[in-house]
Parts: C-alpha cells; structure tokens; sequence
C-alpha cells in the first residue's frame, strides 16, 4: 500500500500517512469473500471520515489533507489466490499473475498533466477504481508518481522491463536483502529521475 500527499496540500502528508493507516487496517480486516466494489467504496469512506476528523480537529479543510492512495490485498484460497486492489489518483499498480508484468491501474491525472485526484476530493468516489481476481500465484508493485514516472511507459500504456526483475527479487530473496535492494535502487536510480516522491511496495502470495 502506498499513498502520496499532494504537494499544495498543507497537511498532504499527515493525510498519506493517515490514508495508509486506515486502509490497512479496514484490509486486515477484509475476507476474500468481501472483494468487491463495496468494500473498496467503504474503505475510501473511512479514509474520508478519519481525514476529516483530523482536520476539524486542527481547524482545517479535508483538502489540506488531500492524498492519492494504492492498495492491494491477497488472500490464499483453496483456488488459488484472490486479490482485491484500488486506487485513487496517479501513481501506478502492476501484476504478474501468472504471465509475466501486467499492467492493472495506470495513473489518472487531471485536465493538466501535473494535476490528479484524491481521496479528499468531492469525486472521489467516481475516481475510485477497484480490481479483483483469483490468479495460481501473484505479486504486486504499487507506486507513487515519482516511481510510475520510471516504470510505466506512457505511450505502450504498459511497464517497464524492471517491474520484471523486482518481482523476481521480491520472490526468490529473503526479506532483509530484498528490502535492501529495493531501497538501494528507489534511492540511486528511480529517485534521481523525478522531482516527485518516489514510493514503491512489492509484495508477492
């Protein structure tokens, strides 16, 4: 799960942090059986309603809070393995669901290339897009803006090769050394291409 606060947010990243928090644990407590639209819809509701405690609590609007959040969750079942994702804003999530990187939620910005939409924002819940699905085997990477600008090719609508290999990483080595890499390589190669936050979360059932 990631989540980016908007940069003309005054309180943008209280309100990524205070995204990630809630979603968390509303997904901890999501059962395969409750992969649908509605629970997606519900959890941006609880994002909204903590945001907007937190800001009447500080005298501030939800906008000052405004935040774009990624989110998957997956479940090993009988069949396989169900997975339920969403996403609000830009950012990106791809897949390998058993065929190799797949693209599953491009980046949705606004009328202008700079601009997206957020958790906070009147139409967040048309901007919501929610994914499910039962795969053999899954892995996931969820990234902001800054990350998405390195990794997904705009004009194929598609991913780049490395999606390919962090995948890999994040199956095949064990948790300290992929975290390792991971962090090595958001720091020396993905950071330095963007004046965005560059987030990224890999995780593989």
């Amino acid at each position: 799960m990631v989540a980016d606060g908007a940069g003309s947010a005054a309180r943008g990243r209280d309100g990524a942090g205070l995204a990630v928090e809630v979603a968390l644990e509303h997904l901890r407590r999501l059962g395969p059986d409750r992969f649908d639209r509605a629970a997606g819809l519900q959890l941006l509701s609880d994002v909204r309603e903590a945001i907007g405690k937190a800001a009447a609590g500080q005298n501030l609007q939800s906008r000052d809070f405004a935040a774009t959040l990624l989110a998957v969750v997956a479940r090993r079942t009988g069949d396989g393995v169900r997975w339920f994702g969403l996403h609000v804003g830009d950012g990106m999530i791809a897949a390998d669901l058993g065929e190799g990187p797949t693209l599953v939620s491009a980046p949705e910005n606004g009328e202008f290339g700079n601009t997206t939409f957020f958790v906070t924002g009147e139409d967040a819940q048309s901007r919501l897009r929610t994914y499910m699905g039962t795969a053999p085997c899954a892995a996931f990477a969820l990234m902001t803006d800054g990350a998405a600008e390195s990794l997904f090719h705009r004009r194929s609508a598609g991913v780049a090769p490395a999606v390919s290999v962090l995948f890999q990483w994040c199956r095949e080595e064990k948790p300290a050394l992929f975290r390792r890499a991971l962090n090595a390589n958001l720091k020396d190669v993905i950071a330095p291409r963007t004046t965005d936050d560059a987030g990224l979360a890999v995780i593989a059932a």
